[in-house]
């Protein structure tokens, strides 16, 4: 009975290391996709304001070619700057990143809980065990790959396995 008890609090101890791990991980890939919404959609319309503005002050004069053709391809990284913020999806990437964060945030208030406030019978803790590895199963699921990038980032913290 003691041994399954060190068991029980060992595992508790991985799960709550690995929502950490993940929670913080789905954290950083959620900022890494933000900023690159940002950085594309931005970009773009700093472009597109730029050429606005060179079209309507130059209306009506000659232009020499070299601005033709800066013009043209200003434009052309518009449209693709903001082709690219469409195809890649990165705001709606963000915000599948941040409830998969938000899911194991969920599992890491759980497993500490039960920490602090063990089952009192077998059966509850049998119970409690299969509703966080439920928990975990679900995260898991519906969560979307995490880039391995973010995976670096968060493996580099002294405190990647723990709340911050």
């Amino acid at each position: 009975m003691a041994s399954l008890e060190r068991t029980r609090v060992a595992l508790l101890s991985d799960w709550l290391r690995d929502a950490h791990r993940a929670r913080h991980a789905h954290s950083e890939a959620a900022a890494h996709y933000a900023r690159l919404d940002l950085w594309l959609g931005g970009t773009a319309v700093v472009l597109a304001a730029v050429i606005g503005t060179s079209v309507f002050a130059t209306l009506g004069q000659p232009l020499p070619t070299v601005a033709r053709v800066s013009a043209a391809l200003i434009t052309f990284a518009a449209a693709a700057l903001s082709g690219f913020q469409t195809f890649l999806k990165a705001a709606a990437q963000a915000e599948a990143h941040r409830q998969a964060s938000h899911s194991y945030e969920g599992l890491v208030r759980e497993i500490e809980q039960l920490e602090i406030d063990p089952p009192a019978s077998e059966e509850e803790a049998d119970r409690e065990f299969d509703r966080v590895r439920s928990g975990f199963y679900q995260a898991g699921d519906h969560a979307p790959q995490v880039p391995a990038r973010s995976w670096a980032r968060v493996e580099r913290r002294p405190d990647a396995g723990e709340r911050r």
